[in-house]
């Protein structure tokens, strides 16, 4: 297959209980095993009653097909494939033989495997799941073409060259019903299954196909297909049940021809022969199954089973009289593997003589358990024989005078009994250890597996919610589902066994959930620690201008200046210099650095970037200005402004610039009871106030203007940011009590008033538990965290997996 390669698109319905459906793909990660075997894709639908657990069957039932298949080295390919899934209805008899229900309503299964391998591809089907190839523009039903190899209707097999642009389809029966041959025909040619998505339907839960594309690595194209009944199509192994096949350009295809189509020589699977008369495109129903229509009946098996305890009890009898008689016994074991010895062997190691290995790993567990515990116990007594009777003097071959011999020692021998009972306690303690070790291990791989396969649905569906900001319903069932993936998991756990194994899967859960949500876990890098500079250090605020950033100290009365690419901070404007501890800060469309001073008389100042003149203004005392928690410039038509959100007075304000006078007292705005606990401010046309506790607000001129904010889990807000900034398409929230930088829209398209998640950002680590401010780096698609006394930087390229 070196001339290839392929690519794979898969679809599957949500199932309900009682029916399942999935599919299946395969490559070898060994080139040893994948020159051997190809790469091997299939699908598949089970049917049942609404009690009985198709989803685990399944998955059971798969594993069982991938280990027949890829652990057979002696057959050829198509033979290994035709003994997997003939294997799989052997596999599932054992697994609904003591289910009650499925003997009333049966189990219906439909299967077809496909295995791409040196340039040719292998199909073999059960039931009346379908196969299509896309050629030439024309899609063709292969399974109409395909041979039932052995007569008895349970599978039907063939094989065929491949070609570079092939497309390949397998699906279930419901999908063929649901979907017009347009939809295939639209899927195939453009290699998508998107037309199918989406669509309602009326079997959504039995729906599952999977495509795959034949790609050329050359510019040679693969040999054509040989053509039957006046078009393109695919040869099957045999013309009839009993005859060998046509001979195809292959040598390789020919050596399967005639594995296959001598029937009288080819080696055939332990199965019941089916009625000749029931038809093959029957799906095979288990119901109606010679073997399944001879189960017994409880009391039966009850019977049954006692009578088989009872012969081993006088078999095992038998042979401690013939040990002790010094007699040899051959020992017959036979059994039947059934579903509650999960992992044992199915070779059985016999032995000649009882005291040596004797175990039937077939037998239930309840019975191996007790004939190991048997054979251990036999062990012991046989040594303790040779040794009590050495220490009796019973089996030396000596000649002794009257009376006299070897000494015999209660004592030792008492001890020896003791022990011996410790022995055999803890021996057949451990051997129930073992076998509920084993148990355990079994319930948690079924509750894993499970889990990982709610993942694995969930993890296909992920993209297209990401890219629908509107699709909430969908994402909270999706969510929904990893939540029952997360309790199986919790009770696999109580199990203590398969611990790795657990915490993987959790890992990918907890991995699905994050993605749902837009949850980005990263690590910020710190730009600079104004503690470990300055001692006493109390950072308030800070803004940026032309690559450095301005952070005003309001307990030292400073100004730092720190480079963006982490430089030394230094005091711009140092500790005694006109200011008399700066608050909020901002610059303005001049670059000047307009500053909220803690000063009675003069609480607005202005500071030259170039000179570091500071102005204060006239007229803007602490008591006109109010209490202003932050403030924000922004030019107007040619006037400048100064936009505040005043707690003490609950209002929104703002000062005109008046030339060289400075500014104008505040004038009002907007008046809301919520800018009481009012946190920051942010202007870009429209003005917006977080409120700690209230969430945004946003004004338009006097006007307020609604916005809604969409996106965050059930019961979350940003009512608990603090801090905010805007660029031209983004709005972020600080949120320092659940530790994140939350993301947003500022539209949805051409509603302005919707505001969509983009990601939650949240930082490895404790920090992020004191923000006081963020500022936005356009231009280099930065953001900048204050937190505390440190400023972290956050790259903002990193959330590009969930723009939208």
């Amino acid at each position: 297959m070196d001339k290839f390669t392929l690519a794979r698109k898969y679809f599957i319905g949500k199932n309900k209980p009682g029916v399942w459906a999935s599919v299946y793909s395969y490559r070898p990660q060994g080139e040893s095993v994948f020159e051997r075997r190809g790469e091997i894709f299939a699908v598949i639908t089970l049917r049942g009653p609404e009690d009985f657990d198709t989803s685990t069957a399944g998955n059971l039932l798969l594993d069982h097909f991938h280990e027949n298949y890829f652990e057979n080295e002696k057959d050829s390919v198509l033979i290994s494939l035709e003994k997997a899934v003939m294997g799989m209805e052997r596999r599932l008899m054992t697994l609904i033989e003591n289910e009650v229900s499925v003997h009333e309503e049966g189990v219906e299964v439909h299967l077809n495997t496909m295995v791409v391998y040196a340039g040719f591809v292998y199909f073999v089907s059960m039931g009346q799941a379908r196969a299509y190839v896309f050629r030439g523009g024309n899609l063709l039903d292969i399974t109409s073409y395909l041979k039932d190899p052995t007569g008895e209707g349970i599978i039907k097999v063939g094989s065929s060259r491949i070609e570079a642009g092939d497309v390949y389809m397998l699906a279930t029966p419901e999908a063929v019903e649901e979907y017009s041959e347009d939809d295939f025909v639209e899927s195939v040619s453009n290699f998508s299954e998107q037309n199918l998505k989406g669509r309602m339907i009326e079997n959504d839960s039995m729906i599952a196909l999977v495509m795959v594309k034949v790609e050329d690595k050359e510019t040679e194209k693969g040999a054509t297909l040989m053509k039957a009944q006046g078009g393109e199509s695919f040869v099957a192994k045999s013309e009839q049940a009993n005859t060998t096949a046509r001979e195809l350009e292959s040598e390789q295809v020919n050596e399967e021809t005639k594995e296959f189509g001598d029937t009288e020589k080819r080696e055939r699977l332990d199965f019941e022969p089916r009625d000749e008369k029931e038809e093959e495109t029957l799906p095979y129903d288990y119901s109606k199954s010679s073997r399944f229509s001879e189960q017994k009946t409880v009391a039966e098996k009850i019977k049954e089973k006692g009578k088989q305890i009872i012969d081993k009890g006088v078999a095992y009898f038998n042979r401690i009289k013939d040990q002790i008689a010094g007699n040899k016994r051959t020992v017959s074991v036979s059994g039947v593997s059934p579903v509650d010895a999960p992992g044992f062997e199915t070779k059985v190691s016999r032995s000649d003589q009882f005291g040596q290995e004797v175990v039937d790993k077939e037998l239930p567990t309840y019975l191996y358990i007790l004939q190991k515990a048997g054979r251990k116990i036999w062990e012991v007594i046989l040594v303790v024989k040779k040794t009590v009777l050495g220490w009796l003097g019973a089996d030396q071959d000596k000649i002794f005078l009257r009376g006299a011999g070897v000494k015999k020692n209660w004592k030792v021998i008492a001890i020896l009994i003791v022990v011996i009972g410790f022995i055999l306690y803890f021996g057949i303690k451990a051997q129930v250890d073992d076998a509920k070790t084993r148990k355990l291990t079994e319930e948690a791989r079924v509750l894993v597996d499970n889990a990982k396969e709610v993942a694995e649905t969930v993890s296909q569906n992920v993209p297209v919610v990401l890219n629908s900001p509107t699709n909430s319903e969908r994402k909270e069932e999706l969510l929904a589902d990893l939540e029952k993936a997360s309790t199986k998991l919790s009770e696999a756990r109580k199990l203590g066994v398969l611990v790795e194994d657990i915490e993987n899967a959790e890992d990918l859960v907890e991995m699905l959930k994050n993605k749902l949500n837009r949850v980005l876990v990263m690590s910020p890098s710190l730009l600079v620690d104004f503690a470990a500079h300055f001692e006493d250090a109390d950072t308030y605020d800070f803004d940026l201008l032309d690559g450095f950033l301005y952070v005003s100290d309001s307990g030292r009365s400073v100004i730092y200046k720190v480079s963006t690419g982490g430089d030394d901070p230094v005091e711009f404007i140092p500790s005694g210099s006109n200011l008399s501890g700066p608050r909020a800060i901002a610059f303005d469309q001049k670059k000047e650095l307009i500053v909220h001073d803690n000063s009675e008389d003069k609480a607005l100042a202005t500071i030259n970037i170039e000179t570091k003149a500071v102005t204060k203004h006239l007229g803007l005392s602490r008591g006109k200005l109010g209490n202003v928690v932050q403030l924000e410039a922004y030019r107007v038509g040619s006037e400048d402004r100064i936009y505040a959100v005043r707690t003490d007075t609950k209002d929104l304000v703002y000062m005109r610039s008046e030339g060289s006078s400075g500014y104008s007292l505040p004038i009002l705005r907007a008046r809301e009871d919520a800018f009481a606990n009012a946190s920051d401010i942010a202007v870009d046309g429209r003005v917006y106030i977080l409120s700690k506790g209230s969430g945004l607000s946003r004004y338009l001129g006097e006007n307020k203007d609604p916005v809604s904010i969409q996106g965050l889990p059930s019961g979350d807000s940003v009512n608990e940011s603090v801090a905010m900034d805007v660029d031209a398409t983004k709005i972020f929230f600080a949120d320092p009590v659940n530790r994140r930088v939350l993301v947003f829209t500022k539209s949805r398209g051409e509603n302005a008033g919707i505001f969509d998640l983009i990601a939650q950002v949240k930082p490895e680590g404790e920090i992020f538990k004191n923000i006081k401010e963020v500022v936005v780096d356009t231009s280099n698609n930065n953001l900048y965290v204050l937190d505390g006394t440190k400023i972290w930087k956050i790259d903002l390229s990193l959330i590009r997996d969930f723009e939208l």
